[in-house]
């Protein structure tokens, strides 16, 4: 899935010495919360969606980024898994219709 495929470019990117985050977000066409990496190259932070193989660019709304899968606040607390026994329902719902970014090349913020 898109949480694998980031955390292999993660991996990847890291021993290679490039410096890389896991980003969490939303992406049009897709009907859940998706994944994809941000590199630090060139003095910005670079999108990229190993599950594409290209570039993020328009049509993605990013929600939260971390080191890892567990570090996103979107993850960690919208989507966390409970007991069979406990009787719980957590559901996002969200349908992007417009391009929400039209270059995901950042400033970092100091």
């Amino acid at each position: 899935d898109a949480g694998d495929q980031a955390h292999v470019l993660l991996a990847l990117c890291r021993l290679s010495g490039i410096p890389a985050r896991f980003v969490n977000g939303l992406a049009v066409g897709i009907s859940t919360a998706h994944c994809w990496v941000e590199v630090y190259c060139g003095g910005l932070w670079r999108a990229l969606d190993p599950t594409t193989g290209g570039t993020v660019e328009s049509g993605y709304l990013k929600l939260s980024h971390g080191p890892d899968y567990n570090a996103c606040a979107l993850e960690r607390d919208w989507f966390q898994q409970f007991p069979e026994s406990i009787l719980t329902t957590n559901e996002l719902s969200a349908q992007v219709t417009e391009h929400v970014i039209t270059t995901r090349d950042t400033v970092p913020r100091a």
